[in-house]
């Protein structure tokens, strides 16, 4: 799964790889963030079943702190399923 974030001038960043935390050599789809911020949800094959993975959003706050040109807050575009 990729996401971008709202630049600081307007527009968006190209979109940034979530890494290993998220991606694995299966299909990861249908991201989503509780309403609070603090939780990051998403569909995984990776066991060979379709499963509801859930994690802290911190990776979120970790991927927006380094990239740059990206206000520490702000709108965030859901991330993509496409690899």
């Amino acid at each position: 799964m990729y996401i971008v974030f709202a630049r600081a001038g307007g527009g968006w960043t190209a979109p940034i790889n979530m890494g290993d935390t998220v991606n694995s050599p299966h299909q990861e789809y249908i991201p989503s963030v509780s309403r609070d911020g603090k939780y990051f949800f998403f569909t995984t094959n990776k066991s060979g079943n379709r499963d509801i993975y859930w994690m802290g959003a911190g990776i979120i706050e970790q991927l927006r702190k380094e990239t740059p040109h990206v206000p520490t807050s702000g709108p965030t575009r859901p991330p993509s399923a496409a690899r």
